[in-house]
């Protein structure tokens, strides 16, 4: 812990308290440290961080938005939950469903800042979503992004 700045010490060794709403700038500092210190630079270790934030509230208390049966809905109330209580900005919603074509685009709109490292940490979300649901070789692609000019991110989601 004492390899991070002073400011991201003191906020984790003190009380984080759930109901709380916290600056956002904690995080995207945080994010950084992890990629450099732990990641070496490879942005997967930011993916992983959001694959493991979703796959941890499945077994805690938010475990009855994973018993949704369909996927659109599944994902939607997962991503739609998450904006509007844990981060409290941006708005996440399914742009295209084709299940036939193995397929779903996901939108986030709305962000206040522009930053890769979230965009990538809500891709490994996605993909987690994907794992859940047992979809089978879940790939995911971000072919729009915020943090470089295009006014959403946009998750491509497949899988076989």
């Amino acid at each position: 812990m004492r390899l991070l700045p002073l400011h991201l010490q003191n906020f984790l060794e003190g009380e984080i308290v759930g109901s709380a709403l916290y600056p956002y700038e904690l995080l995207a500092d945080l994010h950084k440290e992890i990629l450099q210190k732990i990641g070496k630079g490879n942005v997967s270790i930011i993916r992983e961080l959001g694959r493991y934030s979703i796959k941890r509230a499945k077994e805690g208390p938010f475990e009855t938005l994973f018993k949704i049966p369909d996927f659109k809905t599944f994902i939607t109330r997962i991503g739609s939950f998450t904006f509007n209580h844990y981060y409290n900005f941006g708005e996440f919603y399914i742009e295209e469903y084709d299940p036939k074509n193995k397929k779903i685009v996901v939108h986030l709109k709305g962000l206040p800042f522009k930053d890769e490292l979230f965009e990538e940490r809500i891709a490994g979300a996605v993909y987690a979503a994907a794992e859940i649901r047992r979809l089978k070789n879940p790939k995911i692609k971000i072919t729009k992004r915020i943090s470089k000019g295009d006014n959403v991110v946009e998750y491509l989601l497949t899988w076989e």
